[in-house]
């Protein structure tokens, strides 16, 4: 996308960067013990939990609230709130 913008409209532009992180396979050090000492840490820190949308995700219901609700808005207000109140996992809004 950021080719096309430059090739489109090459007067919007000084500069462009492609920047890249390297991949890294999934599970491996991100794991339930590393989300949970995150959330706690963070929570101690900034009185929210950073990955608190991990609880939410990991849920069997997810896909079918996040369909629900198909909205952005409605998903990071969603997300925000299950965030909050993650220290307790059993609430959820909906």
């Amino acid at each position: 996308m950021l080719s096309r913008l430059q090739h489109y409209h090459p007067d919007r532009l000084s500069a462009l960067a492609f920047l890249t992180l390297g991949y890294s396979v999934p599970g491996t050090d991100l794991n339930r013990t590393f989300v949970d000492a995150t959330n706690r840490a963070t929570l101690t820190a900034f009185r929210y939990s950073l990955l608190g949308y991990w609880y939410f995700n990991e849920r069997d219901n997810a896909a079918t609230i996040m369909d629900q609700h198909v909205s952005w808005n409605d998903i990071m207000l969603f997300l925000a709130q299950f965030s909050k109140d993650s220290t307790d996992e059993s609430s959820i809004l909906y």
